[in-house]
């Protein structure tokens, strides 16, 4: 088993709806600007990381762990008591922050996200946000 771990800093951004146009005859759907630059800058600290994943892999364990921001206007008492302690429960969804970690290392980090068979997710308060990502390749015995 390899694992590659790596910190992508900043408030988490949660997939966005695709959006749609109109070109001639045909309706386009394309994904929001938001999206495509949180993705591209997923990928880009993969790759300052400087690791690169194994050749050969058949399954993906992924571990994602995004802290949220406070919200502005809380008490230091209740910041002590946030901070890195209590689950985030409000929006964005974690499946939604999931799907822009995926989305973003698909053929970056792993060739397909298919190959993701488990994951560790969490979404909790912090002062300094970030999303800490655990990437662990693991060949079949069976092959």
């Amino acid at each position: 088993m390899t694992q590659i771990n790596f910190v992508v800093p900043g408030v988490p951004v949660a997939k966005g709806r695709p959006k749609f146009r109109k070109v001639g005859k045909f309706v386009q759907a394309y994904t929001p600007a938001k999206t495509q630059k949180a993705e591209k800058f997923i990928a880009d600290c993969f790759k300052a990381y400087g690791k690169k994943p194994p050749k050969k892999y058949d399954e993906i364990w992924l571990t994602c762990n995004f802290y949220m921001s406070i919200p502005k206007g809380t008490s230091k008492k209740r910041i002590l008591e946030l901070n890195e302690k209590k689950g985030h429960t409000k929006r964005p969804d974690v499946d939604n922050l999931v799907k822009t970690v995926c989305d973003a290392l698909n053929g970056v980090a792993f060739v397909d996200d298919s190959l993701i068979t488990g994951m560790d997710v969490c979404k909790l308060y912090s002062t300094n946000p970030r999303t800490e990502i655990a990437i662990s390749y693991h060949k079949s015995l069976d092959k």
